[in-house]
């Protein structure tokens, strides 16, 4: 059923959401919520229009990372919102009619400029997968590095893609558990000829980032580095857990400094 808004129930639903937030520590608020649940279900729109370019769950798993980073929130907080909001129906009606009306003002705008619902769906959407931080990890998050394990070392590469740009910043992060000791840890990227590297040590438990800043003029080849785990003397084993490779656009970077320098060598 296609239900439409009049101006004042617009403004009366907009400041309903606004005005008294219901919701606990933790859940995202009403009408952030509402902006994120119109632009996955653009992200949807996108998909069913673009399969081909989708055809695997890798990237409609990014397309949602990258909405979640628009909006500065991760898959998991909107997860567990989602999963409030599911236990509370009278809040979750007030948000999805404002997702409704978000998306009838966008559906709208981009009548009155000429496009149609697929176009915005897919200037809306997939100009994030791109141009947004996105999670580019593919590997396991959590290790578990013991005394009698086969190796201590974790590594990881990712080949270029479509989505490379010259300038891109990546940034590998990580929390670290148990007994471990120093974690040696290296983040590097090929190019023609050449290999950018930042090396850096870590002591003790919590988490740890190290930053990569892509050389501004050469689209690289190649991402890759390891972390080479060392343990206490104890027989407890250590934890490397919670790991991402954060890729940002050089332009959308928010003013990160890394302490870490970077090297260069000729190949």
């Amino acid at each position: 059923m296609n239900r439409r808004l009049g101006p004042i129930s617009v403004i009366a639903l907009t400041a309903a959401l606004t005005a008294c937030d219901p919701t606990p520590d933790g859940v995202i608020s009403p009408e952030p919520m509402a902006q994120i649940m119109a632009d996955m279900e653009m992200g949807e729109a996108v998909v069913e229009t673009d399969g081909a370019s989708f055809r695997n769950d890798s990237l409609r798993q990014l397309l949602r990372q990258s909405i979640c980073a628009r909006h500065d929130v991760t898959t998991a907080d909107v997860d567990s919102s989602l999963t409030w909001y599911g236990m509370h129906v009278e809040q979750y009606t007030k948000v999805y009619a404002r997702v409704e009306e978000i998306l009838e003002q966008r559906l709208r705008k981009a009548r009155e400029s000429g496009a149609n619902e697929s176009n915005l769906a897919m200037n809306t959407s997939v100009a994030s997968l791109d141009g947004d931080s996105v999670d580019v990890w593919q590997d396991d998050r959590t290790w578990r590095i013991a005394a009698n394990s086969p190796s201590r070392i974790i590594s990881f590469s990712l080949g270029r893609d479509q989505y490379f740009e010259p300038g891109d910043i990546y940034e590998l992060r990580f929390k670290t558990l148990g007994s471990a000791a120093e974690i040696d840890v290296n983040l590097s990227a090929d190019y023609p000829g050449l290999t950018d590297y930042a090396v850096t040590r870590f002591s003790g438990n919590g988490w740890h980032s190290i930053t990569l800043d892509l050389t501004p003029d050469k689209a690289a080849n190649r991402i890759y580095g390891s972390l080479n785990v060392g343990l206490k003397g104890s027989m407890l084993p250590a934890y490397v857990d919670s790991l991402q490779l954060i890729r940002m656009r050089h332009r959308h970077a928010r003013n990160i400094k890394s302490p870490i320098s970077k090297h260069s060598i000729k190949r």
